[in-house]
């Protein structure tokens, strides 16, 4: 099991709830745990190696459309249930969301109160 922890941003589905950049386990179980089962990938949308994760039998088990996580990724269609934004590598390892895709959030109002981290 891994110690090691890594920056992501969740997404609820209830646009009531504030989208959160949140430090969790890089753990398969971390992600399942906020999505609320298996897990499906989608791409974010000018951020090559940048991943949403949502509930895979989403839209089997009637989770709500997460219209603020399909904005991230325009051309997968609609999202089903909370997800979560996590960074990766080009070689498939997992890593903090990336400052870009943080940034793409920013723009689409997922995170208004975001500024870029000083260089």
């Amino acid at each position: 099991m891994s110690d090691r922890k890594i920056k992501v941003l969740v997404i609820p589905a209830d646009p009531a709830k504030p989208c959160e950049l949140r430090e969790i386990p890089d753990t398969l179980e971390s992600y399942q745990a906020i999505v609320g089962g298996w897990i499906e990938s989608a791409p974010v949308m000018g951020e090559p190696f940048d991943i949403i994760y949502v509930n895979e039998e989403g839209l089997l088990i009637g989770l709500p459309i997460n219209l603020r996580a399909s904005t991230m990724t325009p051309s997968f269609g609609h999202l089903f249930g909370d997800a979560v934004v996590v960074g990766g590598d080009r070689h498939g390892e997992s890593q903090s969301i990336s400052v870009k895709a943080q940034a793409i959030a920013h723009a689409l109002g997922l995170l208004p109160n975001w500024s870029p981290p000083d260089e």
